[in-house]
């Protein structure tokens, strides 16, 4: 997996706010666009199908799941999902229409794969994954 050099800005940023004692890290809600409502549910391949946003704090606690009721609607989702004060959206892809939309809302957006609260986890730990070496 070759990293994308505006991914690993974002990360960057995100993992900067969040421990460099900033008064930001404070207010970092975090959303996992997901297929279940539960805390370990698996992360959505597509933000703008996923039926549920599993929203943690800036510790990694969930605190409750966000149905997404705008499920298609990309304007609608960066909406419900900045009207909830979220400011990092974990999601399997996102196409360039929801990166304009998220970035308008001052959402950052992260991709990962896998269950949302192993995610959220390794993400507030700053585990970025290794660059593959050439044989």
């Amino acid at each position: 997996m070759k990293l994308n050099k505006k991914f690993l800005s974002f990360w960057l940023v995100l993992c900067f706010s969040l421990y460099a004692g900033a008064a930001h890290a404070l207010h970092t809600l975090i959303a996992v666009a997901a297929q279940t409502a539960v805390a370990d549910a698996p992360i959505s391949l597509k933000v703008e199908s996923a039926p549920y946003f599993l929203l943690f704090d800036h510790e990694g606690r969930f605190l409750r799941a966000l149905p997404n009721s705008a499920v298609g609607n990309l304007a609608n989702t960066a909406s419900l999902l900045a009207k909830n004060k979220v400011t990092v959206l974990v999601g399997g892809s996102f196409n360039s229409q929801a990166l304009t939309l998220l970035a308008a809302s001052s959402i950052i957006p992260i991709r990962k794969q896998g269950n949302a609260s192993a995610a959220v986890t390794a993400m507030l730990q700053c585990e970025t994954p290794a660059p593959k070496t050439k044989k």
